[in-house]
């Protein structure tokens, strides 16, 4: 929608537009694949996309993958257990990474004394907080909670757009239908 609804991107894109995604280290090979095809698509339209595996050093030793987790500490995960996935193989890694890119990009000390968010932080000095954009659909509310590090409370403006705009799982994949774009396999 970012691309093809201009009410959309008035309403949520302030400023450049960056793709980022995570690696779990479970996802299909279609998602994959898919991926690649996305990354094409949005370098045809001038938009930056990043897909972070733990190559990168993004993603903090103890969360390497999903299965790298529950070797490590003899555990499995599952739907009735609280969600640990999301933060620590997704919006962490991805707020390392933009802290990192920020730093790269603006000049900001990557890191400065304990805080390793210093570049989100001077960022948010001199512009106000990074907007990022969060993929929860209609029906996911639960998933959204209040920001537990101070350092996202600080300097993140999160927002819920598919949550916000009322579009489940298959509300996007009619919306993508629609724009003439390939519905992905769901992800895991």
């Amino acid at each position: 929608m970012a691309l093809e609804d201009s009410a959309f991107r008035r309403r949520y894109v302030q400023g450049d537009l960056l793709v980022v995604s995570s690696d779990t280290g479970d996802e299909y090979t279609e998602t994959t694949a898919y991926l690649q095809r996305k990354k094409a698509l949005l370098a045809e339209r001038n938009v930056t996309f990043v897909h972070l595996t733990p190559d990168m050093g993004f993603h903090s030793p103890a969360w390497q993958s999903l299965y790298h987790q529950w070797a490590r500490n003899n555990t499995i995960g599952g739907v009735g257990f609280s969600s640990t996935c999301s933060p620590n193989l997704k919006t962490e890694v991805i707020y390392r990474f933009l802290n990192h890119l920020l730093a790269q990009r603006y000049g900001y000390v990557e890191r400065q004394g304990r805080s390793s968010k210093a570049a989100l932080y001077g960022y948010r000095q001199d512009f106000g907080p990074l907007r990022v954009m969060i993929g929860f659909s209609a029906g996911e509310e639960r998933r959204v909670c209040a920001a537990p590090q101070r350092y996202v409370q600080d300097t993140i403006e999160r927002a819920f757009p598919l949550i916000d705009l009322g579009l489940s799982r298959q509300g996007c994949q009619d919306v993508t239908r629609h724009l003439g774009h390939e519905v992905p396999t769901p992800s895991n």
